[in-house]
């Protein structure tokens, strides 16, 4: 009996769990939820990695007059969108500049994309788009907003990672574009990419999110691993009063990485 009053109560659990599930997302307006400007980080599961010097694909969506505008990782973008019933969600024609640039790949993926969409839905902190499918075949996080960080805008070369000296030549870089809020650069073999956060209630607030680097085989991951890991735990920084040193340092307020500036002389 008691088995049997212990499996009820389970089942009750269950029923309100997936109840408040639905409510919850039954609850979100897509249109409000939809508004911002979002990073386009995957595509058919693969991270997107634009080339140098070509800005991160994105999308804005403007939901008082159903208009999208953006980025495709060359061109510029703009069209409108339609929304249904259960998330669907559909992009009319698209407008494109038509500058040409090195690497047109990522551009085409990024169309391609957009033509594919038929619903969407939220997860943490992302949007999921879906084709036909029952897999994703975009993921977009949000971008990033920036404050107060031109002091840190240019290339740095990483001088030591936990107070271990980096002895390679050349060392690993990084290089941070506060304009599109885009972190570049060589994690030691690959070239990476990815978003610049800064909170705004955190002095000297800097983190790193969504880097993706390509997939070039080296000799010696390991150096390109601790890189990537340290990154990713940083928090706040620091400058030397010359602003040609820089200390990362964790949330804890341990200094996790010292980046000396590359100052290039005409």
């Amino acid at each position: 009996m008691k088995r049997i009053f212990m499996s009820v109560i389970a089942v009750a659990f269950a029923i309100l769990a997936l109840h408040a599930c639905k409510t919850s997302q039954a609850g979100i307006n897509p249109v409000s939820a939809l508004q911002g400007e979002w990073n386009i980080i995957e595509i058919n599961g693969e991270s997107l990695v634009p080339a140098e010097h070509q800005p991160f694909p994105y999308i804005g969506f403007n939901p008082e007059d159903r208009r999208v505008y953006g980025s495709s990782g060359c061109n510029r973008i703009m069209g409108g969108y339609m929304l249904g019933s259960r998330n669907k969600i559909s992009f009319g024609q698209m407008g494109v500049t038509m500058m040409m640039c090195p690497d047109m790949a990522v551009e085409q993926k990024v169309l391609d994309m957009l033509a594919q969409v038929k619903s969407f839905k939220f997860e943490n902190d992302n949007i999921l788009f879906y084709g036909k499918g029952s897999k994703p075949i975009a993921v977009l996080g949000i971008k990033p907003q920036i404050e107060n960080l031109a002091p840190v805008a240019g290339v740095w070369e990483i001088e030591k990672i936990n107070s271990e000296p980096v002895n390679v030549d050349p060392r690993p870089f990084i290089e941070l574009n506060v304009d599109e809020k885009k972190i570049t650069g060589n994690a030691g073999c690959n070239r990476m990419v990815g978003n610049i956060l800064a909170k705004k209630d955190v002095v000297r607030s800097i983190e790193f999110s969504n880097i993706a680097v390509t997939r070039m085989a080296c000799p010696n991951l390991e150096l390109e691993g601790k890189v990537l890991k340290t990154l990713s735990e940083v928090y706040t920084y620091s400058l030397t009063p010359d602003g040609k040193k820089m200390i990362l340092l964790d949330e804890a307020g341990l200094e996790i990485m010292q980046l000396n500036k590359n100052i290039v002389e005409d």
